[in-house]
């Protein structure tokens, strides 16, 4: 998706979807959490049943104390539309502090003005910590800061959309070379049962395809992670794809650059999103906008059957992609890790395979789908190239496709388990440095 979209603005998003989402139990946590907050007399705010959050970068705020700015999340009461709360979101470590967010900035002003409480929602080493306004009994004015490792142990308990994979997503939870790597159980899952691995990367393999097609003399620059699958046209003027880091509605979208659109331009189209640089119209809007793009979408996924039903199913999607692309560059670190930095190292991300090529294209650490046809943990292995082995000593009970052979990693059974029921990024660092060197000092015997 558009480049300009940063980590907040993709959390924000997201995060806004759960707090509304009544039939969860993360909303009523959140609403607890928040009404614990207190102001001075030890009176609690009302934070109301009915409340209603809205991103305020796209809904501003219309109050004279604000000044013109835009706070990232408000809450109105639906009942009298009072405000009641106003949250300001940093995902990322280094992320500026502006003059309004400080004391005695509009955000304060505004929260005085109106006795509600400003939340701040960090990363828990966030460099601008000691700029954040402070509670001012005085004035009345309360803020409370809430750091998003809580926030994500709140979805680990209440939430199975699996927002606690989407915030290790988009949020720099610990400053650990920029990387939060701990498995989450979703992801543990996953490596028990990795075929979602492959299924995925299957059908993001074939939609990319499809783009490429439909676009076609004016394909542009294309793009591959959790903030966007698609292309851009040669001018950047459009942009068109899958966009896992947004609500549902908009997964599959035609991203239009404002600086070529402007509103006006989509008449009484709705559900149009804009984020200040491009307008998100959904796929079901794409006729109205390019009917040609449209119809050649539509062919091409009825050739596809099994693609079209893929992608009718986008809440899920968002859940699944999101959980592989996260795991996928969990595991490529921790080889990385293993490696530090002094072997050559190549990644690979698709059906064929997850993980990374080390010792020259010769060795392969990660998720092999030929393993057991990707269904079991056997899949999560060293694979070693023919030409590497000495085929006379070879074990016929050892796996093999014809061109690679495979050693499982959970054959080393108590340092598996130590790896997967790690309870520290350094302890699973550790124990998966301990598992790949024994299960390639058994290989040994077998090489040339």
């Amino acid at each position: 998706m558009p480049p300009t979209k940063t980590n907040s603005n993709s959390i924000t998003s997201i995060f806004i979807y759960a707090l509304n989402n009544k039939k969860s139990g993360f909303r009523e946590a959140m609403l607890k959490r928040f009404r614990d907050i207190k102001k001075s007399n030890g009176v609690k705010f009302d934070i109301p049943e009915d409340i209603v959050f809205y991103n305020g970068t796209y809904k501003s705020l219309a109050l004279q104390e604000m000044e013109g700015t835009k706070i990232d999340i408000y809450g109105l009461s639906e009942k009298n539309n009072d405000l009641k709360i106003m949250i300001e979101i940093k995902a990322n470590l280094e992320e500026d502090l502006q003059d309004t967010q400080k004391d005695n900035g509009a955000y304060c002003n505004t929260a005085k003005a109106y006795n509600i409480p400003l939340v701040y929602i960090i990363p828990n080493k966030y460099l601008h910590e000691n700029d954040l306004p402070e509670s001012d009994k005085i004035n009345e004015l309360v803020v409370t800061k809430i750091y998003w490792s809580e926030v994500r142990d709140i979805a680990r308990s209440y939430d199975n959309t699996g927002l606690d994979n989407q915030i290790e997503t988009f949020v720099q939870l610990i400053d650990n070379d920029g990387e939060d790597l701990l498995l989450t159980k979703n992801e543990l899952a996953l490596i028990i049962s990795p075929n979602l691995i492959y299924t995925t990367y299957k059908h993001i393999d074939e939609f990319r395809t499809s783009l490429q097609e439909c676009i076609d003399n004016d394909l542009g620059k294309g793009q591959n992670n959790q903030y966007g699958i698609g292309y851009y046209n040669k001018k950047k003027t459009r942009w068109l794809g899958l966009i896992p880091s947004l609500e549902k509605q908009y997964f599959f979208s035609l991203c239009l650059s404002a600086d070529n659109f402007n509103r006006q331009d989509f008449k009484n189209q709705k559900n149009i999103y804009f984020d200040g640089d491009y307008y998100y119209c959904p796929y079901d809007g794409i006729d109205f906008m390019e009917k040609a793009l449209y119809r050649k979408l539509q062919l091409k996924f009825s050739k596809n059957s099994d693609l079209k039903e893929w992608l009718s199913s986008p809440e899920r999607r968002i859940r699944e992609i999101n959980l592989v692309y996260n795991l996928s560059d969990k595991i490529i670190a921790l080889i990385n890790r293993y490696n530090k930095g002094e072997e050559y190292i190549k990644e690979q991300k698709n059906e064929n395979g997850v993980g990374a090529y080390i010792k020259d294209d010769r060795h392969f650490i990660g998720f092999n789908p030929y393993v057991e046809s990707g269904k079991t943990v056997k899949s999560f292995s060293i694979a070693i190239k023919k030409s590497c082995i000495n085929c006379q000593k070879i074990n016929k009970s050892i796996i093999n496709d014809g061109e690679w052979y495979y050693f499982p990693l959970y054959e080393e059974t108590e340092l598996f388990n130590a790896f997967i029921f790690s309870d520290t990024v350094d302890e699973q660092q550790e124990t998966f440095n301990k598992l790949v060197n024994k299960t390639l000092k058994k290989t040994e015997k077998y090489l040339k």
